[in-house]
């Protein structure tokens, strides 16, 4: 729920900004998922990513992550959709 919190976790470089493999770490830890899902969390990354990092710069910096509607929003609301579903 707290997308700053969540985000400077992830940030392992504390470089302010989740560049592609910080992400993808961060949501096969956070979704729980198993390693033959690796590869295909890395490729949704790949297509996806250009709806999220606005600026093009190849990361994701807070204000694009917890920007309303963005990815912090779409990583709750499927936690969120996901736990209904149990």
């Amino acid at each position: 729920v707290d997308k700053r919190r969540w985000f400077h976790f992830w940030d392992e470089d504390n470089s302010n900004a989740l560049d592609k493999s910080e992400m993808a770490r961060a949501l096969i830890k956070t979704f729980q998922l198993r390693a033959e899902k690796i590869e295909e969390i890395g490729n949704i990354i790949d297509n996806i990513w250009f709806l999220f990092d606005h600026d093009g710069s190849g990361v994701i910096e807070m204000e694009e992550f917890a920007a309303p509607d963005n990815f912090a929003d779409t990583i709750i609301q499927t936690l969120n959709f996901n736990l209904r579903m149990a």
